[in-house]
């Protein structure tokens, strides 16, 4: 058996050691807290040795990172003298920053030209500015815009919309981030305002997310401590018995987030909530041991008497609910995404600190300033009369509940109906992950990405390799070279997220074209291997090793994509797989990858991720509800309201056409942890009541009378907890929080479905103490 009489006397008599120790304890920890850092890359959804991550590693060491930046500017002819040297300028520019590995623009469209038996590489566009002229640009034009290459990539089908790309080197988020600050910089003081620029890609959205999250991440903790405080103010109406909390909010946060970051640890796009979630649940053990004081000073008028009952009354209960959020969160360990397992961990450790420091910190302060904090105690009309019973909102709470016990039929009905509702509504929700839409509408960036594909095309990289199995079938030979031609053309066709390509092919016919005049009946793959292997001798060293092996065994097939949801990504990869399957035969193999098809294989991880997990969570609450509950009738009962707020929260999602998404995927775990806390406490009481001779009307008027004010004050702080997340910034963050908001709502009002289901079946209660009851005991 847990001696906790003894535990709670030493923490009372030992208050100013206990206290002194964690002072001393939280000053690391308050450094690390401020130590925080904010990496939201595409790398920290796989392991380091995932399938699909070692794939687009290995292809960006052959060919080049395909992360691009574009700076585009419109304007009503792009083939001016003064057009076309702004575009010189920013492309001079940027090759000279640190982190920029390439540059391409029209200034650099270089075409070939047959010479006796070679090839010479021209510019398009004359060097120089005395070789410009008028009509020089407007013959220059007319040839850029019949190049398939480039239009719809770097410059637009009418020639009013130019891009400056750069391909970046691979870096860290930080770095990167000090590239593109610097990028902007010189390009817009290169601009000189002779241009409207705009400025697209998956870095610069990469690294808005970043500086939005951590931005989040300072409003949310100190707004969802504004907000803890006031809310205790309100329902405990005591200034100093508020501040002890607070304080032991504050150290909670730091010891959990130092840690965290200790512990080497980043935020992002996922971890980013951790802060505002784990104060809204750590609040509770604070609210049930802060309420129960307030309301049993009146029995003892002595502090230390106060809290020592107080802590026996409820440390059972508390130690459950905290297990059950604490589990809730620690089955995302399992999942696939890293950032959803750190989340877990880290929550789960958080809400056991919480728990720790809610039964030493706040009953060491009170031994030690208890004396200092007076307590209003109501009169009382009877000798045996408990203040509770004039306690208003207590009343209307209590009144709640018994509506659920006295009209029992009625109310099961209701639950029915809102199931049967909920269901449907289910069957209605989408999966839909678009990372443009996170930002919000007001966005420079999100903005300039829609100007940009609407005018110009898509900045998304989508890559295709397709190996030859044998040196029989590379891609020196013309049936290899005129089926890549025919898998780009129609791809180009049949999917319409794709604004432009290019390939080895494309470089194979311009040559081809070339050794013949210029001929546009010769843009076509050569007839025979010899014509392409000189070709490939002829070639440009540059451009081939972006475009094939060495070896000539493998090359890649690079889409410009626009921006689009994850789901239609999945289709149009299974669209494509199930044509390349039946195209390529046994002579070759291909691989997608690129940043598309690692969005896709984030957002699988994902799902699968959440999905696993939710599993093992009811389980293993299914179970610690077992033991509180000791029957099996009495434990389905006490599950139902629990699922209650999940399953009507995502037939709410299906309703209203709100979809699943990295973040609001979370929610079914994250809800079933907190919501059991409710009915932890009221079953525990319930068979308390039950063990003491009462019947079941009886015993449910007493629980919610001795345990319904404080479950219902941190059902509030939950709710009002979770909304601090509507402030954010990205969108499945602000999602997340009014959705979970109101599930907390929803757990709190599905506890009258305990007590409606309770009088209906009336589940046999055991009074008989058992091992675990033993253990246990509440003393």
């Amino acid at each position: 058996m847990i001696d906790t009489d003894r535990i709670f006397r030493y923490i009372l008599s030992k208050h100013r050691l206990i206290l002194l120790s964690i002072i001393i304890l939280t000053i690391p920890m308050t450094y690390f807290f401020s130590r925080q850092t904010y990496e939201n890359n595409l790398d920290i959804y796989f392991e380091k040795d995932d399938p699909d991550l070692l794939a687009y590693k290995k292809f960006q060491v052959q060919y080049g990172n395909d992360e691009m930046i574009f700076i585009v500017f419109k304007k009503e002819n792009i083939f001016t003298i003064k057009n076309v040297a702004l575009v010189r300028e920013l492309s001079a520019s940027l090759r000279e920053l640190k982190g920029v590995q390439r540059v391409f623009s029209i200034a650099d469209v270089e075409e070939a030209l047959a010479e006796n038996d070679t090839i010479r590489f021209r510019k398009m566009i004359p060097e120089g500015d005395n070789a410009l002229d008028a009509k020089t640009l407007e013959n220059v034009k007319h040839r850029m815009l019949g190049n398939r290459a480039i239009v719809n990539s770097l410059i637009s089908q009418d020639g009013t919309t130019t891009t400056i790309a750069a391909e970046l080197k691979g870096m860290p988020l930080n770095k990167k981030k000090d590239v593109l600050t610097k990028i902007r910089e010189t390009a817009e003081l290169v601009n000189a305002g002779r241009a409207d620029l705009r400025f697209a890609g998956t870095a610069f959205i990469e690294t808005r997310m970043n500086d939005l999250s951590q931005r989040d991440f300072w409003i949310f903790t100190p707004v969802t401590l504004a907000m803890i405080f006031v809310v205790m103010l309100v329902l405990v109406r005591n200034i100093k018995l508020t501040i002890l909390c607070q304080v032991n909010m504050l150290i909670t946060v730091f010891w959990s987030i130092g840690l965290f970051v200790m512990c080497g640890e980043s935020f992002n796009l996922i971890t980013d909530i951790m802060g505002a979630t784990l104060l809204a649940i750590a609040v509770e053990d604070s609210v049930h041991i802060l309420s129960e004081y307030n309301d049993e000073f009146s029995l003892f008028n002595d502090p230390e008497l106060t809290i020592a009952n107080t802590l026996r009354r409820v440390w059972f209960p508390c130690l459950f609910t905290s297990l059950t959020n604490a589990v809730g969160f620690v089955t995302f360990s399992g999942g696939k995404i890293r950032p959803t397992r750190i989340l877990g961990i880290y929550t789960a450790i958080g809400v056991v600190i919480a728990y720790i420091l809610s039964f030493v910190l706040i009953p060491a302060l009170l031994s030690r300033y208890g004396k200092k904090i007076k307590i209003k105690v109501p009169p009382r009309h009877e000798p045996d009369d408990d203040h509770r019973s004039h306690d208003r909102f207590l009343s209307l709470i209590i009144r709640f509940f018994e509506f659920g016990a006295d009209h029992y039929r009625m109310v099961n009905l209701i639950l029915v109906v809102i199931t049967a509702f909920s269901i449907i509504g289910i069957s209605r929700i989408k999966f839909e992950t678009n990372m443009m839409n996170y930002l919000p509408e007001n966005e420079s960036i999100k903005g300039d990405v829609e100007f940009v594909e609407k005018n110009l095309g898509g900045t998304v990289p989508f890559v295709m390799l397709i190996s030859a199995k044998s040196d029989a079938d590379n891609f020196t030979k013309p049936k290899s070279l005129r089926m890549l031609d025919e898998v780009q053309k129609h791809l180009m066709e049949v999917v319409p997220q794709f604004t432009t390509c290019v390939s080895i092919v494309d470089y194979i016919k311009e040559i081809h074209r070339a050794f013949n005049n210029g001929d546009e009946g010769f843009y076509a793959v050569p007839e025979n291997t010899s014509d392409i292997s000189d070709y490939y001798e002829l070639g440009e060293e540059d451009v081939l090793t972006r475009l094939i092996s060495e070896d000539r065994n493998e090359t890649r097939i690079s889409f410009q994509s626009k921006w689009d949801t994850n789901e239609t990504a999945q289709r149009m990869h299974t669209k494509i797989e199930s044509y390349m399957m039946k195209k390529l035969g046994d002579q070759y193999t291909y691989k997608i990858t690129g940043l598309s098809a690692m969005y896709v294989g984030m957002e699988i991880n994902l799902k699968e991720s959440q999905i696993m997990s939710f599993i093992p969570a009811f389980l293993m609450i299914s179970v610690m509800m077992f033991f509180i509950c000791r029957t099996l009738p009495l434990t389905i009962i006490s599950l139902i309201p629990n699922l209650f707020p999940i399953y009507v929260s995502l037939g709410l999602m299906g309703w209203f056409g709100i979809p699943l998404d990295v973040a609001t995927i979370m929610i079914a775990n994250v809800v079933i942890g907190i919501a059991v806390d409710d009915t932890i406490h009221i079953m525990v009481w319930f068979r308390r009541h039950i063990a003491a001779g009462m019947d079941y009307r009886s015993a449910i008027t007493r629980t919610f009378r001795d345990c319904g004010k404080s479950i219902t004050i941190t059902s509030i702080v939950l709710f009002l907890g979770f909304m601090v997340l509507s402030l954010g910034s990205l969108t499945p963050t602000r999602v997340f929080g009014v959705l979970t908001a109101l599930s907390m709502l929803l757990a709190i009002i599905g506890e009258i479905f305990t007590s409606s289901l309770i009088m209906q079946f009336k589940p046999r209660v055991p009074t008989k103490k058992g091992w675990f009851d033993n253990l246990l005991e509440y003393r």
